[in-house]
């Protein structure tokens, strides 16, 4: 198998099927309105949450909730991501285990460096952004001792495009000042969900700011890239 590098990645979105079901078995409160509601709206089909993980048990079954691998509209594509944010805890261990299995199942199908995104609510508080982070870090640190340091894995954090960027992106700037841990793995900034709306013209301010910041601190390799 050749190795590559793989630029785009989610990094709950890089699971496999099989480890979502074990993720959402073992929490004891999946928050299903979140997956049944935009699932219902896409699809038309109502969800047993009863017994949802005795129903479809059978891995081929599981999988059709999940995978995203054609072209089509994002509503569908949301609807089954939803289902990710439902069953996941979402807690600073979870991340951690995440990103350590994600290293590691993919360094089996090739990739030697990949970069994975991670989003966090609008609601989240600082110290929560700070601890999650962290625990992406860490496990991405733990997946490349796994694989004997031959992957490579970074983070890539999602900004919310209605939000406030230049808050969040002071945030991210303090954190890397505060963990170098953090600093070495945390390489780039994107924007999430839908584009619409959204030009780029209206973040030039902000563009600026960042390439000012990666003018300046290149010494520091506190580097930041938008996709």
């Amino acid at each position: 198998m050749k190795p590559y590098a793989d630029l785009h990645n989610h990094l709950y979105g890089s699971i496999t099927s099989e480890f979502l079901y074990e993720l959402g078995k073992s929490n004891p409160s999946p928050r299903w309105e979140i997956f049944t509601s935009s699932y219902l709206q896409c699809f038309g089909k109502k969800i047993s949450t009863e017994t949802f993980f005795q129903d479809y048990q059978d891995p081929d079954s599981f999988r059709k909730f999940y995978q995203f691998n054609h072209r089509g509209p994002f509503t569908e594509f949301q609807a089954k991501f939803n289902l990710i944010i439902a069953l996941s805890k979402f807690d600073p261990a979870e991340i951690s285990l995440v990103a350590t299995r994600v290293v590691e199942n993919q360094f089996l199908q090739g990739v030697t460096y990949g970069e994975y995104r991670l989003m966090y609510s609008p609601l989240e508080t600082e110290i929560g952004i700070y601890e999650k982070t962290l625990a992406a870090c860490e496990g991405l640190a733990l997946g490349e001792q796994k694989t004997g340091g031959l992957a490579k894995g970074k983070l890539v954090i999602s900004l919310h495009r209605d939000g406030d960027v230049f808050q969040e992106y002071l945030i991210y700037k303090n954190i890397m000042e505060k963990n170098s841990l953090i600093r070495n793995y945390l390489v780039g900034l994107d924007f999430c969900y839908i584009e619409e709306g959204f030009p780029p013209k209206g973040k030039r301010k902000f563009f600026q700011e960042v390439n000012r910041d990666n003018q300046a601190e290149k010494t520091r390799h506190l580097q930041f890239f938008i996709t």
